[in-house]
């Protein structure tokens, strides 16, 4: 087990960039009395994966032109771009209300200089009948970490919260020799693929980064 989860994550790690919401503007920010600078700013996670009716709390992290962090500013206006699918209170606290895809923004103006960042809400659609549905959470990984399924089953990969900012948005499918099989596309917080041959497929993402995101499918 250790010696395939070792070589899934150095197959995985060879398509693994960085990715960071937030502005990434340089010039110094305005200094007003009391509080510190701030010339960048980002909201964490920078993307969410939600169910229907759940909600998640955003954290502001702030920087100054020396990218040192210093706290986050007291007044933060926050926004939701699209209200019917999921929208955000005064303190940064996002409700999911109904399947689709919101840009939640924050901002501080301060000595007349704007600073954002954004994060984007995927409300999940609910599993369709004969899906099979594997979740994963950035912190405890996928559940169910394995399953049976037959050729006929169509399986859905689901990121239902937390951030993959440090990852490309990707699932990377293995045969049961290790080799390397496909990837499938999860920027929208959710992949479905059917597979037509029976045998044994390992999955993973985030960057395979521990045992908890390898996830194995057996197909009969």
């Amino acid at each position: 087990m250790t010696r395939r989860y070792v070589t899934l994550t150095l197959l995985a790690c060879a398509a693994i960039g960085l990715a960071c919401g937030g502005d990434s503007g340089m010039e110094p920010a305005s200094r007003d009395t009391g509080e510190p600078a701030v010339a960048r700013l980002d909201l964490s996670p920078a993307t969410l994966g939600l169910d229907p009716g759940t909600t998640y709390q955003l954290t502001v992290v702030a920087g100054d032109e020396r990218l040192q962090w210093v706290p986050a500013p007291a007044t933060i206006t926050y926004a939701s771009d699209n209200a019917a699918v999921a929208t955000v209170s005064s303190t940064g606290l996002v409700t999911a209300l109904g399947p689709g895809t919101a840009v939640i923004s924050a901002t501080i103006t301060r000595g007349g200089v704007t600073r954002g960042a954004r994060t984007v809400a995927h409300v999940l659609p609910p599993a369709a009948p004969g899906e099979v549905v594997l979740t994963e959470d950035v912190i405890v990984g996928w559940s169910p970490a394995s399953v049976d399924v037959t050729t006929s089953d169509v399986v859905r990969w689901r990121l239902r919260t937390g951030s993959w900012d440090a990852a490309p948005s990707t699932l990377y499918l293995f045969r049961a020799d290790g080799g390397f099989m496909d990837s499938l596309n999860l920027a929208t917080a959710s992949a479905t693929r059917r597979f037509q041959t029976p045998g044994t497929i390992s999955f993973c993402a985030h960057g395979c980064w521990g045992p908890a995101y390898v996830g194995e499918i057996r197909v009969r």
